[in-house]
């Protein structure tokens, strides 16, 4: 019998919620309060650090199962840190000032791998220190992303696809403007969103 208060699945079940589907964990307080088992938000932290110490040991492989996949999704986003804002206004002649999240999925034969960055660096930086664990003898990865410069690492060629869905988007913000132009491209690019929402069969 599991002699610890918490069972190490509802640990798991606690990071699923916060990490991967966003329920902060005062709401999860709440949640568990109405279920009639109620757990504060501080102990839930403290069993989040608990759970850290098993998840990076884990976190490096993914990496390097990821870095060594076919195929490499990457974007960024914006978010605020608190510590890194408190610092940006004591140093006002900070250079780098932006703070994101870069998500990246990756394909490895069968499996998808997710990582989600919290930092001040960019996409492409993000994909330069995940990269750096790719094997030398490996082909080019496929990098799918935005045509954003910032998504492109620096010191290793990838196979670059830029997504048809931002430009898309760009060609009807345009189109006011420029329709002879943008009108026949959006038209191609629909052909191809057509194409690709043909099911396929293995």
């Amino acid at each position: 019998m599991h002699k610890e208060k918490y069972h190490p699945s509802f640990k798991a079940i606690l990071a699923l919620q916060k990490y991967y589907m966003g329920m902060p964990f005062h709401r999860q307080e709440y949640v568990q309060s109405l279920l009639g088992f109620p757990i504060p938000a501080s102990t839930q932290w403290q069993l989040m650090e608990e759970l850290t110490g098993c998840a990076l040991l884990v976190f490096p492989a993914l990496e390097k199962l990821a870095a060594n996949g076919s195929l490499i999704h990457n974007e960024n986003t914006v978010l605020r840190i608190v510590d890194t804002i408190h610092h940006n206004r004591l140093n006002p002649d900070k250079k780098r000032t932006g703070m994101y999240t870069t998500g990246i999925l990756a394909q490895n034969g069968a499996h998808k791998i997710a990582f989600f960055y919290n930092s001040q660096r960019h996409s492409g930086e993000n994909m330069e220190r995940l990269l750096n664990k790719r094997h030398k003898s490996n082909a080019k990865v496929i990098q799918m992303c935005d045509a954003l410069n910032h998504n492109i690492p620096e010191t290793h060629d990838t196979i670059v696809c830029n997504c048809l869905s931002h430009g898309f988007r760009k060609f009807d913000e345009l189109q006011a403007f420029y329709p002879e132009h943008c009108l026949p491209i959006k038209c191609l690019l629909d052909v191809a969103h057509c194409l690709n929402s043909v099911p396929r069969f293995e």
